[in-house]
């Protein structure tokens, strides 16, 4: 019986360490300047099971950039950053995201969970969808947000 209690305590404090050792997810910040990384960024902030930040340093980023998750975390897509995203110029018009009239130019999805999304400062142009959503498609589940912040989407087309 004794043999029990001991073998039991080690057990417990052996998991104890383990939950100590992974602890919770920490937010993760990216600073991205090409389109790979920026979906780069976006794939690993869809399931690392953190709330994530995407800093873009100014520039044009083509192509379709698409966040797709079902984890209820927060997510902000930040435009106007300087090279080292240590500093910012919050203007829509110095980080540029261009669909090339190919598909959603920025897609956030997780419509089964309470995720919350942030898009600021910047441009959103030239996306061309069947549907709704050619230069932005937003999904989040039940309690949810969504805010876009001092954006501009331009010549974005849903057909």
């Amino acid at each position: 019986m004794v043999r029990s209690i001991h073998t039991l305590r080690a057990l417990l404090l052996g998991a104890l360490v383990l939950l100590g050792m992974t602890g919770p997810a920490s937010a993760a910040d990216f600073c991205v300047s090409d389109a790979g990384a920026l979906q780069a960024a976006l794939t690993t902030s869809a399931s690392n099971s953190a709330d994530d930040e995407i800093r873009i340093v100014q520039g044009t980023y083509i192509g379709n950039f698409v966040y797709a998750s079902s984890q209820a975390n927060a997510l902000a897509v930040l435009g106007g950053y300087l090279a080292d995203c240590n500093g910012r110029t919050l203007d829509p018009a110095t980080s540029v995201l261009d669909g090339n009239q190919i598909g959603t130019v920025l897609a956030l999805s997780a419509p089964d969970a309470a995720a919350e999304f942030l898009v600021e400062g910047l441009t959103i142009r030239n996306g061309k969808r069947s549907g709704q959503g050619g230069g932005l498609y937003v999904v989040v589940g039940a309690h949810g947000s969504v805010t876009v912040n001092r954006n501009k989407i331009v010549e974005n087309e849903s057909v």
